[in-house]
């Protein structure tokens, strides 16, 4: 994963506009994975441990790993500045996981998998530690978005695009069925993040309501959220075979 000096947190969420999108962002991540209390969730790519404190206050058992040693300082900082001691965070690669087979209840990778040099790894390593009918949320930088225009300029700290439509095969050969999916962001995000104005967010959430209404899921969206279960039937049969 990339290095990031700046906090990543206050860098994108900190004015008004971010605040807003990271809310709605939380909403529906909580609405796809469902956390129940005492259940373990693993957040891959935990960055300053914003997925991870809303998880656990849900009473999960959070661990957050990270590969980047800045991130997990300035998440550990918060947690503390929050007196906050509910979630756990390990130093790790999300493309080898230090976790026994089926750990996990559920898993969040949000704006990580894009920075993994091999994605299938971190893919195969996710279902591994998730337990049968488990659930994995993720988010995929997607190939139609204006975002594809920036990597080949080269803008971006990242370079991996996916098509989502063709990863579902590798998802399924990994017994990971799609339950549903959603386009995030079909208004990028950077312009919500240099408003403060309220009447123009407004304006700005309305027109993302009518784009996500209108247009196809995958066009425009920066990212794709998806949610996926770890199929009982799909692990036996490859096990069969």
């Amino acid at each position: 994963m990339a290095k990031c000096k700046a906090d990543y947190e206050k860098q994108v969420f900190g004015t008004s506009g971010g605040q807003l999108i990271s809310a709605i962002e939380l909403r529906t991540i909580v609405k796809y994975l469902r956390p129940r209390p005492l259940e373990r969730i693993l957040d891959v790519g935990v960055g300053t441990g914003r997925i991870a404190k809303t998880m656990a206050a849900y009473g999960c058992e959070v661990v957050g790993i990270d590969l980047n040693k800045h991130m997990l300082r300035l998440a550990a900082k918060r947690r503390k500045e929050l007196g906050d001691r509910s979630y756990d965070l390990i130093l790790a690669d999300g493309q080898f996981l230090p976790f026994k087979n089926s750990s996990f209840d559920g898993i969040t990778c949000i704006r990580t998998l894009k920075y993994f040099p091999n994605h299938q790894f971190g893919i195969r390593e996710m279902s591994r530690v998730l337990k049968d009918g488990g659930t994995l949320v993720l988010t995929l930088s997607n190939v139609f978005s204006i975002d594809s225009f920036l990597v080949k300029l080269k803008i971006l700290a990242y370079r991996t695009l996916f098509n989502f439509r063709r990863l579902v095969q590798y998802l399924r050969h990994n017994n990971l069925v799609v339950v549903k999916y959603l386009g995030l962001h079909k208004i990028h995000p950077k312009i919500w993040t240099v408003f403060e104005n309220t009447s123009f967010l407004f304006f700005l959430w309305a027109a993302e309501f009518v784009l996500q209404k209108i247009t196809p899921k995958e066009l425009l969206s920066r990212e794709i959220l998806v949610k996926l279960t770890k199929s009982v039937e799909r692990s036996m049969k490859c096990v069969l075979e």
